[in-house]
């Protein structure tokens, strides 16, 4: 793929274009090269870059994600809960046992029996570690 006229945001492991942005009008256009459904048919693609990619993609379209884990084999996301309790979801897809830091935009985690804070968390091998959100301005 050549991108004429639009500008590379993310290239794949050799180099050729994965993601191409160009502006039209007040606004932009995003092309992802790799169709969606052949990434989620491919076996074994993720942990690949593809996180990458969305990551690229979020940052174009100038999302703020509320929590991010800066390794590809961790992916990191919130829940909010009707009574206004936010929590973080931390998955591993590694097969290794690994420590994180997750960065949220503000407030301080905490484990969910004790209420301590947390700053770095350490998910069992696939497994799946719920952390609590405080987003109190005194973080009580």
């Amino acid at each position: 793929m050549k991108p004429d006229g639009a500008e590379v945001i993310a290239v794949d492991a050799h180099g050729r274009p994965a993601l191409l942005r160009r502006r039209i009008g007040a606004g932009w256009i995003v092309l992802p090269t790799y169709p969606h459904n052949l990434v989620a048919a491919t076996p074994g693609a993720n942990p690949g870059n593809t996180p990458r990619l969305y990551a690229a993609l979020a940052e174009a379209a100038g999302v703020r994600r509320a929590v991010r884990v800066d390794d590809r084999r961790v992916a990191a996301g919130t829940l909010l809960h009707d009574d206004g309790r936010r929590f973080v979801v931390i998955i591993s897809q590694s097969e290794a046992p690994l420590t994180v830091k997750p960065v949220t935009l503000g407030g301080q985690l905490a484990d969910l029996a004790t209420g301590e804070p947390v700053d770095g968390v350490e998910p069992a091998p696939y497994g799946v570690r719920v952390l609590g959100l405080d987003e109190s301005p005194s973080g009580e």
